[in-house]
């Protein structure tokens, strides 16, 4: 991917630095945060730079929150697939899959926190609890 470092969540906003990019191909770099009502919706964050050039990608977030994250692609639209991730207690982002964004965003915040996804996910298979 495009990041040149990893995410660090500091004061409560999500950063991460972008590198250089060829304009007439890419759109510029693009971050959000996941909620679902009836699909999953973004809720964007900024991208500081200049077109073309490296920048830094920033949303105000929390451990728990689901985010997606991607670039369009000009050339080759299939390509502009978003990543999708959950920040974890320490800062990290750890990926998950779009169906498990889904899952997440679905479940309620402290559940979504407290349990890990398999967990969650076996629960809700089990009718333990609602999803």
């Amino acid at each position: 991917m495009w990041l040149q470092d990893e995410f660090k969540l500091s004061n409560g906003i999500l950063s991460a630095k972008t590198s250089e990019y060829n304009q007439k191909r890419y759109g510029k770099p693009w971050i959000a945060q996941c909620s679902y009502r009836e699909k999953l919706e973004f809720e964007f964050g900024k991208w500081l730079g200049y077109a073309g050039g490296d920048g830094r990608l920033e949303l105000p977030c929390s451990p728990g929150d689901v985010i997606a994250l991607g670039q369009k692609d000009f050339r080759n639209p299939g390509n502009s697939v978003p990543e999708y991730g959950v920040v974890m207690k320490n800062g990290k982002i750890r990926e998950i899959s779009k169906l498990e964004a889904i899952d997440l965003c679905r479940a309620p915040r402290e559940e979504m926190i407290a349990i890990p996804l398999a967990e969650y996910q076996r629960l809700v298979a089990n009718q333990k609890i609602a999803s």
